[in-house]
């Protein structure tokens, strides 16, 4: 299929196999990611995704997340924070 192999932390951006996917398989692809990477919270309806991996990577994935979803979704040094909103329209209720 195109996606690389080895160290996943090696990547700097998200596959080029992603991007060059169909919007409807580049939205299941961050349903995905988000349900098995991000940190859902009890007490509250945000979810955080905290990756160590390079910055440029993180903007990379903020970027296919935000284009997958119309609510608020930010990122900073070290990971994403999908706002209660975005978090629902991924189905995370």
């Amino acid at each position: 299929m195109g996606a690389p192999q080895g160290a996943k932390t090696a990547l700097d951006a998200v596959p080029a196999v992603v991007w060059e996917s169909p919007e409807s398989i580049r939205r299941r692809f961050v349903e995905v990611y988000v349900a098995h990477r991000g940190l859902h919270f009890e007490t509250k309806a945000t979810t955080r995704i905290q990756e160590e991996r390079p910055k440029s990577y993180i903007v990379d994935l903020h970027k296919l997340i935000s284009e997958s979803v119309s609510s608020h979704v930010s990122y900073g040094e070290r990971g994403i924070t999908i706002s209660a909103n975005a978090a629902r329209e991924l189905g995370f209720a």
